[in-house]
């Protein structure tokens, strides 16, 4: 029998999705842990090289209830947003996985390569940005599938914003081979709130199946963007199953009121084509954006201002009773 609760009870109990979970300090907290990864200069790095490992990433891991004990668990790899994870989206979702036995590895792209809260919003985002967070994504999966306990055939994806961006790009299968070097693909991913903005030159995927979840009053996604991508993924032989969240804004997950910004910049309005060698091209402006460096200064250019952000209780609640279904799903 395995350990997670059957896909009846999850449904039932994925209402409760933004509770909070009462467990002694450690267990709120997760384990430490760390993994060998790759830091790279924009998806010409991710390409380029012999895709040795340089760096090293730091993660918290959340296991269920008598792990280890029984028969292997799933896990999902949890990728955070621009702003990073000191808002705590991964960690919350770490224990409400956990909660439902499902384990949870929650990767920090900007701490493993020593960017702090502190630093100013671009100045990270120059050093590390999706690139980095595929490549951390699939260093996570290989270290899940070899701990004991994990089943290394049930690990899925899944991310917040920028991390959600991560998330569907590494379901392209010429960026899975350049990110992880290996025939291992992820079992699921599901993307929160991504911009759309990433296209591939190449629309062939790796087969598995993509969740895209969107908010309806999210002014910084594009909805024509969003069709093509799903159409790219879909010719490319993912299945993917498209929800959009009445009500719900940019970051429904996190714990501040909604609330409009009109001058912050989101990259929506951009269109990054990435050919089959890693090359990166600006669609709008027709700039180069193969370096972290390059695309943000395209992105100075492609960019728009304002949109909302903000928790949305009930959309968080309906977002993860899809997690649940997606996971329940496709692995079962």
């Amino acid at each position: 029998m395995r350990l997670w609760i059957p896909f009846a009870a999850l449904v039932a109990v994925a209402a409760l999705a933004g509770a909070i979970v009462y467990l002694p300090a450690c267990a709120q907290e997760g384990r430490a842990v760390s993994f060998a990864t790759r830091d790279v200069d924009g998806l010409s790095g991710l390409f380029g090289g012999d895709g040795a490992t340089n760096a090293e990433a730091t993660a918290r891991l959340f296991t269920p209830h008598g792990f280890g004990a029984g028969e292997p668990v799933p896990a999902m790899v949890i990728l955070h947003g621009s702003g990073g994870e000191w808002s705590g989206r991964g960690r919350r979702h770490g224990l409400f996985l956990a909660e439902h036995g499902i384990a949870a590895l929650v990767v920090d792209t900007f701490e493993s390569r020593g960017l702090g809260h502190d630093m100013p919003y671009f100045d990270r985002l120059r050093v590390a940005n999706v690139p980095d967070q595929i490549a951390d994504a699939y260093a996570a999966l290989a270290y899940l599938r070899a701990l004991p306990g994990i089943d290394p055939d049930r690990i899925g994806v899944m991310g917040y914003s920028m991390g959600g961006v991560s998330t569907y790009a590494a379901a392209f299968a010429r960026i899975a081979q350049a990110a992880g070097r290996a025939p291992a693909r992820f079992a699921l991913h599901v993307a929160f709130y991504a911009p759309c903005f990433l296209e591939a030159a190449s629309p062939q995927t790796t087969g598995a199946p993509v969740v895209a979840i969107w908010g309806e009053a999210d002014e910084s996604i594009h909805r024509d963007q969003c069709a093509r991508l799903v159409a790219s993924l879909q010719a490319g032989g993912s299945p993917v199953a498209v929800h959009w969240l009445a009500g719900a804004a940019h970051g429904w997950n996190g714990t501040g009121d909604m609330r409009f910004y009109p001058t912050l910049p989101h990259g929506s309005p951009c269109r990054f084509q990435v050919g089959a060698d890693g090359t990166v091209v600006e669609a709008l402006t027709g700039r180069p954006a193969a370096t972290d460096g390059q695309l943000i200064a395209v992105m100075a250019q492609c960019t728009a201002t304002g949109y909302t952000i903000g928790r949305h209780e009930q959309a968080d609640a309906e977002a993860n009773r899809i997690l649940l279904e997606a996971i329940a799903g496709h692995m079962p």
